[in-house]
């Protein structure tokens, strides 16, 4: 969700809490159809990425990548995910993520990577109006919001 609940009840003037469970549906729904419209993730997720395990350069679907969190690999279904630490990396233009070495040097079992990581629109600055654009945007998609709920739902 791209907005708090408090930060609408404020634009609202909305001092009971009778109708936080609505509000916080509708923000998400909201949220949910502003995604699906503009066909991106605009608020922070926490999202895994597979690769191979051989792999040093990694290019997330999502990004921009605001940080990794941790590196898994996995032999086999048996065994199931193991965490792999002190991997070290680096993320270059908040798209690529670096590695030193592979997770994998044995060539001899197929191996599969994971990576964990948390990516933000807050955080993209490849140009310097792209804050002020996505900024805007989650303004946009408030007021959408609240809109939305002024119409269809009758708030006193």
């Amino acid at each position: 969700m791209l907005t708090q609940l408090a930060t609408v009840k404020s634009r609202l003037a909305l001092v009971i809490t009778d109708y936080d469970g609505i509000l916080t549906n509708a923000i998400r729904a909201v949220s949910d159809r502003f995604d699906k419209e503009t066909n991106r993730t605009l608020s922070r997720t926490t999202a895994t990425h597979e690769f191979a395990a051989t792999d040093t350069e990694i290019l997330p679907p999502c990004y921009p990548v605001e940080s990794v969190t941790k590196f898994e690999l996995k032999s086999n279904e048996t065994e199931g995910w193991s965490e792999q630490t002190g991997v070290q990396h680096l993320i270059r233009r908040a798209c690529v993520i670096s590695l030193s070495s592979p997770l994998d040097t044995r060539h001899s079992t197929p191996c599969l990577a994971r990576v964990t990581l948390t990516e933000s629109i807050a955080r993209f600055t490849v140009h310097p109006t792209f804050r002020i654009r996505s900024r805007a945007l989650r303004s946009a998609r408030l007021n959408a919001y609240i809109l939305c709920v002024l119409f269809r739902q009758k708030i006193p």
